[in-house]
């Protein structure tokens, strides 16, 4: 038994940062430059469709749910639902992609 308390959620979440940061900061030193130039655009896409989520999930909370607008909540819940998948898929690609940890 360690004398260490238990880590926190802050903790667990920093260390799974540094990973993920260790695993990109590896495949950017490696890879030549047109892949970085493709890991740049797969990056800025992957935050437009983030965006794009939260935008859906927005229409679902507060155009249908607090205003009662069910073209609004049908209009976000597509949008968060389509978004959401492509950003599951494109994680997918991208985690076999980078160097293991």
């Amino acid at each position: 038994m360690s004398d260490r308390p238990a880590a926190g959620a802050g903790e667990r979440i920093g260390e799974r940062a540094r990973v993920i940061a260790g695993r990109i900061g590896g495949w950017w030193r490696a890879a030549p430059a047109s892949e970085r130039a493709v890991g740049v655009v797969a990056g800025l896409g992957g935050s437009a469709l983030f965006g794009a989520f939260l935008f859906g999930a927005w229409h679902v909370l507060f155009g249908y749910v607090a205003k009662g607008n069910p073209h609004a909540g049908l209009f976000g819940l597509v949008l968060a639902a389509i978004t959401g998948t492509l950003l599951v898929v494109g994680a997918s690609i991208v985690r076999r992609r980078l160097p293991p940890a």
